[in-house]
């Protein structure tokens, strides 16, 4: 109990008026909480480094790395990348490095583990598409694989991997970044595995409703039967509503007006399951309050 009182006093402290106090808190002798919370209250650089590097304990050296100047400390948060005992700190370093030639270099560092290499992979000051591409189309790992293909603008070279990696989790990947109707078209009536030509249906690129039917009533899978059918319906809707636009500006309809057609809206979604369906109405939408209620809810689905 009385630790606890000590945490939460600690918090109101004034991080600059009583720096030496936080200093004195941090050491050995406290209790870990007390520790801890004098730690991420303490703003003092030259201490934080000095708990980020020499501190026994795994989640203090986190919490001072964290607090780290990004600037200032480059050189301190790429050692420590590469020489703290838990991978986790050294992730989080990872992410806060400016240095593209050392993130290109631990990218391609085999030896890694997967988090620290995707970190590098996912930091970006990691611009160079050609070393991207080298470890989209190279690397032995598939998820390294796709968190590269994530980085990737060209669409020739996203083209390249939605068409020939041998893992789904990088075609996928992939084909969720192309936006040329042709490519989305030949993946869908090529690819042989259901999550991919899924990918490329739903897609709001793609917008084939000829093919789309002809997916809806022929695809072997019916998940992506479902999926066809889905997006026939959603660009039907979307097709009529642009209709609707054209004709009455959604900004010059009365309220009443407004707000039944999003309930007769909100209602219809509720009965939508999928995820990727969810997306593209919320990203398709003319009304705000239909996006927003689409987030929250894949949010909320999420965590639970």
């Amino acid at each position: 109990q009385e630790d606890y009182v000590r945490e939460i006093a600690i918090r109101k402290l004034d991080p600059e008026r009583w720096s030496q106090l936080l200093i004195t808190l941090s050491a050995k002798t406290e209790p870990f909480e007390v520790r801890k919370s004098a730690v991420k209250k303490m703003i003092d650089q030259r201490n934080l480094a000095k708990i980020a590097r020499h501190s026994e304990d795994r989640e203090l050296r986190f919490h001072a790395l964290a607090k780290l100047n990004t600037k200032k400390w480059q050189y301190l948060l790429k050692q420590l990348a590469k020489q703290d005992p838990h991978k986790f700190n050294r992730w989080e370093a990872v992410k806060r490095i400016r240095d593209a030639d050392f993130l290109m270099d631990l990218a391609r560092q085999t030896s890694e583990p997967i988090l620290i290499r995707r970190a590098a992979i996912e930091n970006r000051h990691f611009q160079n598409q050609q070393v991207l591409a080298e470890i989209s189309r190279n690397d032995s790992e598939p998820i390294i694989r796709a968190t590269a293909v994530k980085r990737l603008t060209g669409q020739e070279r996203l083209f390249y991997s939605a068409k020939n990696d041998k893992s789904h989790m990088v075609r996928v990947a992939a084909v969720k970044k192309l936006n040329s109707q042709s490519m989305l078209t030949d993946i869908v009536k090529n690819d042989p595995d259901w999550r991919v030509r899924s990918a490329a249906i739903i897609n709001p690129r793609f917008t084939d409703m000829s093919l789309l039917k002809q997916i809806q009533q022929s695809d072997r899978s019916k998940k992506v039967r479902d999926y066809a059918a889905s997006r026939i319906d959603l660009l039907d809707d979307s097709n009529k509503k642009n209709e609707k636009i054209r004709r009455v500006n959604p900004d010059m309809m009365s309220e009443e007006r407004k707000k039944a057609e999003i309930v007769e809206k909100l209602r219809e979604i509720a009965l939508i399951r999928d995820e990727g369906v969810l997306a593209f109405i919320a990203e398709n939408s003319v009304y705000d309050e239909i996006k927003l209620r689409i987030v929250e809810g894949l949010k909320k689905k999420r965590n639970d």
